[in-house]
């Protein structure tokens, strides 16, 4: 097996979010955020061996960037405009693995921005808006020519457990959604955490390309 490139992150034997150079200051902070959860910071704070408790979407990896030749599935979209951020998220696939992007999340956003923002990924083979709004779908479609379709609405255990059944590879830099991803969690049926608009866009493009 080929030696580690950075053999002294291991010299003590235990690698937490400290050793790594490439982690970006929003993502410390978002992982600082819950050290006050004891059996998530043990795993991801202090790097002991475990399970994080209750976290909703856990089966996912960190990467540097895109792969060459990775192909735009699926794109998509949580509406928010102003009281919420608007969030887009991009899937890629290459052979069976798939790699996440954040593409925006933004506060108020116009729909006349979202709309010239999206037609620059009319490729993808889903462009996949929540469902709860059909008239801005609608308007998305006829006025910027956005083939924009809604959401396939699940349960939303079972949405996160759809999600978990594959590792996914989340491109660093995608920081709103690692911040959501850190944060969000179960407390029996309930899902406990302040935003989930990256997630949501995430789950939307997953749903179609899992289920199609």
């Amino acid at each position: 097996m080929e030696a580690h490139p950075h053999p002294e992150w291991f010299a003590e034997g235990v690698f937490t979010y400290r050793d790594n150079p490439f982690i970006s200051p929003e993502h410390v902070m978002a992982i600082e955020a819950r050290s006050g959860d004891v059996r998530w910071w043990k795993v991801f704070g202090e790097g002991e061996w475990g399970e994080a408790s209750g976290l909703a979407w856990y089966n996912y990896e960190v990467v540097d960037a895109l792969p060459e030749g990775a192909k735009l599935v699926a794109v998509g979209v949580d509406f928010g405009f102003t009281r919420s951020p608007t969030a887009v998220v991009g899937v890629w696939k290459l052979g069976q693995d798939l790699y996440m992007r954040e593409l925006l999340y933004r506060h108020n956003l116009r729909l006349e921005e979202l709309g010239v923002f999206l037609r620059q990924y009319r490729e993808a083979s889903y462009i996949v808006a929540d469902s709860a709004e059909p008239d801005l779908i609608a308007a998305l479609r006829r006025q910027y020519n956005v083939p924009v379709v809604p959401s396939r609405k699940l349960e939303l255990k079972a949405s996160f457990a759809m999600i978990n059944a594959v590792r996914v590879r989340v491109v660093a830099g995608s920081n709103n959604l690692l911040n959501e991803a850190y944060k969000l969690c179960w407390e029996g049926d309930r899902l406990l955490g302040v935003d989930d608009h990256a997630l949501d866009a995430m789950r939307y493009a997953l749903h179609a390309v899992m289920q199609k």
